[in-house]
This record gives C-alpha cells, structure tokens and sequence, in this order.
C-alpha cells in the first residue's frame, strides 16, 4: 500500500483558497483486466476479471481494500448454472459485496474474505444495478423478461429476503426502465434516499433520467435529464455530482431546485464519494485521488 499527501489549488466551491489536502491510494494490481471500469463503493474496488476457464461470460471478480491491497478473488457460482454472467456489483459498509448477475436473473453476496454466503435467484427479473442502503439492506434496479409493467426496483434484507417492489415502468411517460451495465454504476443510496439513472424504453436514442427513491420505495425527485450515460457520485449528505460533458462538472441543488456548475477541473474519472468528498481515478488507471467537498 501506498498512500501520499498533495495539496489542492482549486476548491470545489468555486473560488481559489487555502490550498486543501487530498489523499491517493495506488491500487496494487491489475484493476481493469478486461478494460472494464472497475466499481469503487465505500472505499472498496470491484474489479471484473478473466475467468479461469474458458467460459468466455465475466463470472470472476477482484475486491480491494480501502488500502489498495488486494482482498480476494471470487467466482460467482450458481448450481447447475455454468454461463452466468455478472452485471454490476456493490460494497457494504461492514465489508460485504453484493454482485448482480443474468442467465438466470438474481445476486450473490459475499463475506469480508470473498465467501459466497448467499444467492438470491430472481428468475426473469434480471437485476441490472445494485446498491446497499445505509441499514445494510440490498437495492436493485432490473428490467423483467418477457416485457410487461413489472416494477423497476426491488429491495431485500441483508439475508436476501425480498421486502417489497417499488415503480411500475408505467409510472413514467414514456416508460424508463433500467440502465444496464458492467462496472461503473447506476444506482446509489445515500443517507437518506436511492438514487437512479433510468432510460427510455422508447425507440432511437434517448436521454437518461434521475429519479430518487425514499427507502419505503415512495419516488420523491426526478432531478432531471442527460443525454448520455457519465461517470457520477452520490454523496452521504445526498448529493448528485456529475461530469455533464468535456470539462463541465455540476451538482444538483436541491434548495435551487437544479443543476449548478462545480468550477473544478477533475483529474480524472469520477469514481464515486467517500465520507462528503469525491473520489477521482486518475489517468494512470491505478492511483484514486480523494478531494474533499467543503
């Protein structure tokens, strides 16, 4: 492990100050095998790996530390399932991790040494993203096969017992469904709501859109439109970041009701928010910067 202290020219509220420590960590190893943007949760690195076999779907993941040392490896397994494929994956608090997968649809979670405690199969739900809200309870986002107006969001106890399901698609006009991806994410808790990017089901392109969740499922914000899918972060305070577009960096003003500029020049891709700060991947893929938020 690796950690060094810099200094900060530029603060994050817009005007030039007393320059602001930051921290990075250099992750020890390999964190993009395949050229997939690793998922970076609570301090944790989720990185999607080769499998060991020849089975050519991702099954096999990495896990970091918050010191940038490696935890483990593991291979998602399901009985008499061998082409399962992962889609995204999430880290606990209490050092967790939670990994969706399709063929069939459900999650896996794992202990602190990389276990396989639990496999939750959802069948023809696929759960595409998922998150750990602050009382450990697991959030997915998925999309239901065949198509009809099932419900977006599920959420289960830290068990993998289902505690209800939340959103019809038709909630929304046009319908949104589901962003689907391997690595990076699409759905977020913070201290006090789930926060998601959902997309139009409607033919040709579309822009993405925001909606935010309280824990009883209830939607209580859409904050609104983008025209693609970019690196993001959510807060623990609850707070939307985003890189809009080239260098335009922004956050959403709740009290303002929109989206504001954030005059900072990232260094890198924006990789997630850590205790009110934010979390940079800086372009030599394996050095995060910390830049606390005031």
């Amino acid at each position: 492990m690796k950690l060094s202290a810099c200094l900060l020219a530029a603060a994050l509220c817009g005007a030039i100050t007393e320059p602001s420590t930051e921290r990075e960590v250099i992750y020890q190893g390999d964190i993009s095998p395949l050229h997939i943007t690793p998922t970076f949760d609570h301090g944790y690195l989720i990185v999607w790996e080769r499998n060991t076999d020849a089975d050519m779907n991702l099954k096999r993941i990495g896990v970091y530390g918050p010191g940038g040392a490696l935890a483990y490896h593991a291979t998602i397994q399901l009985p008499n399932q061998k082409h399962l494929r992962l889609l995204n994956g999430a880290a606990d608090t209490d050092d967790t991790v939670a990994v969706a997968f399709d063929n069939p649809g459900g999650f896996a979670v794992l202990d602190p040494s990389g276990k396989q405690i639990r496999t939750v199969v959802t069948g023809l739900y696929v759960p595409e993203q998922i998150c750990f809200a602050p009382d450990h309870t697991i959030w997915v986002a998925g999309q239901a096969r065949p198509e009809q107006d099932y419900k977006i969001f599920r959420k289960y106890t830290p068990d993998g017992q289902e505690l209800g399901e939340f959103l019809p698609k038709s909630t929304f006009r046009p319908s949104l469904v589901s962003v689907r991806t391997v690595g990076g994410r699409a759905l977020s808790a913070s201290a006090d709501r789930i926060v998601s990017l959902l997309r139009s089901d409607a033919p040709g392109p579309a822009p993405l859109e925001w909606v935010e969740l309280n824990f009883d499922g209830k939607l209580i914000g859409r904050p609104g439109q983008h025209r693609y899918f970019f690196p993001w972060a959510l807060t623990p305070d609850g707070t939307i970041y985003a890189r809009e577009g080239g260098d335009k960096f922004v956050f959403f003003d709740r009290a303002g009701a929109g989206w504001k500029p954030v005059p900072v020049t990232p260094q890198g891709s924006l990789a997630g928010a850590d205790r009110n700060g934010l979390v940079f991947q800086l372009p030599n893929t394996t050095t995060f910067a910390w830049v606390p938020l005031p």
